[in-house]
């Protein structure tokens, strides 16, 4: 599992993950959320959807929006 790897190594699979352990504050939320069964990671993301409105962004559908299979690569429109 990811949280067995982030306790262990105390970093993360990307360079993004390890920089995130780094700063004390985004450590604690980390170890916090990956110390459990996922039931922190639920609830604290539950409570951001419901605070920040995330359920109102304009998410794009259909042919609006992209797939990417490789996500380092732009699609050119």
């Amino acid at each position: 599992m990811i949280s067995e790897f982030i306790k262990r190594k105390r970093g993360g699979l990307l360079f993004a993950n390890q920089q995130l352990m780094a700063g004390e504050s985004s450590a604690r939320l980390i170890s916090a959320n990956a110390s459990d069964d996922g039931s922190t990671f639920r609830m604290d993301f539950a409570r951001v959807v419901l605070e920040f409105k995330l359920s109102n962004l304009d998410v794009l559908t259909g042919n609006q929006g992209q797939v990417r299979l490789n996500c380092s690569q732009i699609i050119s429109s």
